[in-house]
């Protein structure tokens, strides 16, 4: 499977490593040059927050690249940037977002979620809340500070998004996720 991460900050960094451990093609969208080439050239770096040593990091392999253009085709996408990069991220993405490839967004903040639905249609948004957490460490690397349970749930009245499915990746790829139905009361009542 392939999944693009949109982000290589300290969460698309944690959860790129993740489904690159569970055996799945990981390709990051990322502005930084600097992000891009140390991902391309070494891959994603993770070390623990108990231990942190250059010889502490684990590689994962995974692409980066400047522009999404680049990319004519995935099975998942994953959207963590900062809410004020939202619009031009799903803009550059929309042309992979479709019911063979649902869009999940693991922001915070208020706006981002109409920002979303007035790019891509709304039956291919999931939404997202996680425990996992971070630290990005120079260009390529971040420090796994834990990882929690990642809740999804769609508020699309159209079925076709395969929450189930993607919980199972998830959950085969070391992140702990469940579906809800419930998704935006668990966002603004964690």
């Amino acid at each position: 499977m392939r999944i693009v991460i949109v982000g290589a900050g300290a969460l698309g960094r944690l959860f790129g490593a993740y489904f690159v451990q569970g055996g799945q093609e990981v390709v990051f969208v990322e502005p930084n040059q600097d992000v891009v080439t140390a991902i391309n050239e070494k891959g994603i770096g993770v070390a623990s927050h108990e231990v942190l040593v250059d010889e502490s990091f684990q590689y994962y392999p995974a692409r980066a690249v400047l522009n999404a253009a680049e990319i004519q085709q995935c099975d998942l996408l994953l959207l963590t940037v900062k809410s004020h990069h939202t619009r031009v991220a799903t803009q550059q993405i929309s042309h992979l977002v479709g019911p063979d490839s649902p869009l999940i967004t693991l922001q915070n903040g208020l706006g981002h979620l109409e920002i979303l639905e007035g790019v891509c249609d709304p039956a291919h948004i999931i939404l997202g809340i996680t425990y996992m957490s971070g630290t990005a460490l120079d260009h390529g690397n971040v420090m796994n500070d834990g990882t929690g349970t990642t809740y999804l749930g769609s508020q699309s009245k159209n079925k076709t998004i395969h929450l189930s499915k993607i919980c199972t990746l998830l959950n085969e790829s070391g992140v702990p996720a469940e579906e809800v139905s419930d998704i935006l009361i668990r966002k603004w009542n964690r």
